[in-house]
């Protein structure tokens, strides 16, 4: 089969995640393209976008699936099921070098021709003359016994460049679709993956190339999970835990410590147990991790934002699918403890200037303003009547979409979510003020 080019506008579906724990990301079978994307992400319309709009979207979403699992676990791997029911999970970054090498430098080919001494084939007489010894006849003519050939047969480079053909194959078949719509044609050479490994780690020996070296690290990293050749039956790269994801672009986009650690914000506890003879034996019990805190100066005063990424879906007719008690019981306890440490972050007024939020996904597409953050209300105990300012947990929908296009970290958006704090803190005060009549 030869190489192809194929429309992904015919191929594709989008469906829309509603609860937290419904799958995001892609799934790819039979040559069909279904894309969840997740709570809040805004409804597309595939007829009015082209391919290349099309594959953003795709990759924009993957990317940030993938850049968490990396930063988690060291490595996001994708999970493939052949036509003879075996499975494999993928390293993706290797499928991506793989392709991008490729796409740039085309199938892998050894910079210089290869040579050996034989006794027959095409000669290359001035390689001979450099490096082979002669005889001489009786006369005093040189005579040469062996002569140094362009390598004909089938040797370690060519292999090199068969197995990288392979591995091309696979990795566009795995990920390829949302790069290009290009797709190489399988090779004919028959999978060995003792000879494969073998022939790479070879390779990979004696190379003192960086590129080289960093190519068959890749390869090698997908040939020694395939035990046999295969053929695709499906291809799933995403993740029912996209809880993750949100957590890990809000910290991204709006996380600032400063010169502290994060873990510096983080409170913790011990058990204290009496033993025999009065004697006092301690133990951690453990500490709690805040997803987000962002210091931040504000004319002459400090503040401390901790912000809490929860995937929820926001529904006015749901309003209990929003955090409950544990989850505000937690922020509030972090701002007592940023509250008991305030002087070490040089934050002067501690009964004013710490806030807690929590930030929801939403599709904010509609408004005219489509990435700044819409505030909905807040959440609060109900028995403490001395509050101070992080006993109110305001809460915001972030634009999905907005988001997972552009997680960077942005002055410009730390402000826009910031400033509206500050603002809504009026209207914190007007409701209080109503609410305690």
């Amino acid at each position: 089969m030869a190489d192809s080019i194929f429309s992904l506008k015919d191929k594709i579906t989008f469906s829309y995640a509603t609860k937290g724990n419904d799958f995001v990301g892609c799934k790819v079978s039979n040559e069909k393209i279904k894309v969840t994307l997740p709570i809040g992400y805004k409804t597309l319309n595939l007829t009015d976008m082209n391919d290349e709009e099309i594959r953003l979207v795709i990759q924009k979403l993957v990317f940030a699936i993938v850049n968490e699992g990396k930063k988690r676990e060291g490595e996001f791997h994708g999970h493939i099921n052949t036509t003879i029911d075996q499975s494999y999970d993928v390293p993706v970054s290797a499928c991506y070098f793989l392709i991008m090498d490729y796409l740039k430098n085309g199938y892998y080919t050894t910079s210089e021709p290869s040579f050996q001494q034989r006794t027959s084939g095409k000669i290359d007489w001035n390689k001979t003359i450099k490096t082979v010894k002669p005889s001489f006849t009786k006369e005093g003519d040189p005579v040469y016994l062996q002569y140094v050939v362009r390598k004909s047969q089938i040797n370690d480079e060519e292999m090199i460049t068969q197995i990288h053909k392979y591995c091309v194959w696979f990795a566009f078949n795995t990920f390829g679709f949302m790069l290009t719509s290009f797709n190489p044609e399988k090779p004919l050479l028959k999978y060995n993956k003792k000879l494969f490994v073998k022939i790479i780690k070879k390779a990979l020996a004696s190379t003192f190339s960086r590129h080289e070296s960093e190519l068959f690290h890749n390869m090698l990293a997908l040939l020694e999970i395939l035990d046999n050749d295969c053929n695709f039956h499906s291809v799933i790269i995403g993740t029912t835990n996209f809880e993750h994801v949100w957590e890990y672009m809000i910290d991204t986009a709006y996380g600032e410590t400063e010169t502290f650690k994060k873990e510096d914000f983080f409170p913790n506890s011990t058990w204290l147990i009496e033993t025999d003879g009065n004697k006092i034996k301690k133990g951690w019990a453990g500490n709690l991790i805040p997803d987000t805190i962002c210091l931040k100066k504000k004319e002459k005063e400090k503040y401390c934002y901790i912000f809490d990424a929860k995937y929820y879906g926001y529904s006015l007719e749901d309003i209990h699918s929003l955090p409950e008690m544990s989850s505000i019981a937690k922020q509030i306890h972090y701002g007592q403890y940023v509250y008991h440490k305030a002087d070490d972050f040089g934050i002067t007024d501690r009964t004013h200037n710490i806030f807690n939020a929590f930030l929801l996904p939403g599709n904010l597409s509609d408004l005219k303003n489509s990435v700044q953050p819409r505030y909905i209300g807040y959440a609060r105990e109900t028995w403490n009547k001395e509050k101070k300012s992080y006993d109110f947990i305001y809460s915001y929908i972030l634009d999905t979409a907005s988001l997972i296009n552009d997680y960077s970290y942005s002055i410009k958006r730390i402000n826009e979510l910031t400033d509206s704090i500050l603002k809504d803190r009026s209207r914190i005060e007007k409701v209080e003020s109503e609410f305690n009549k």
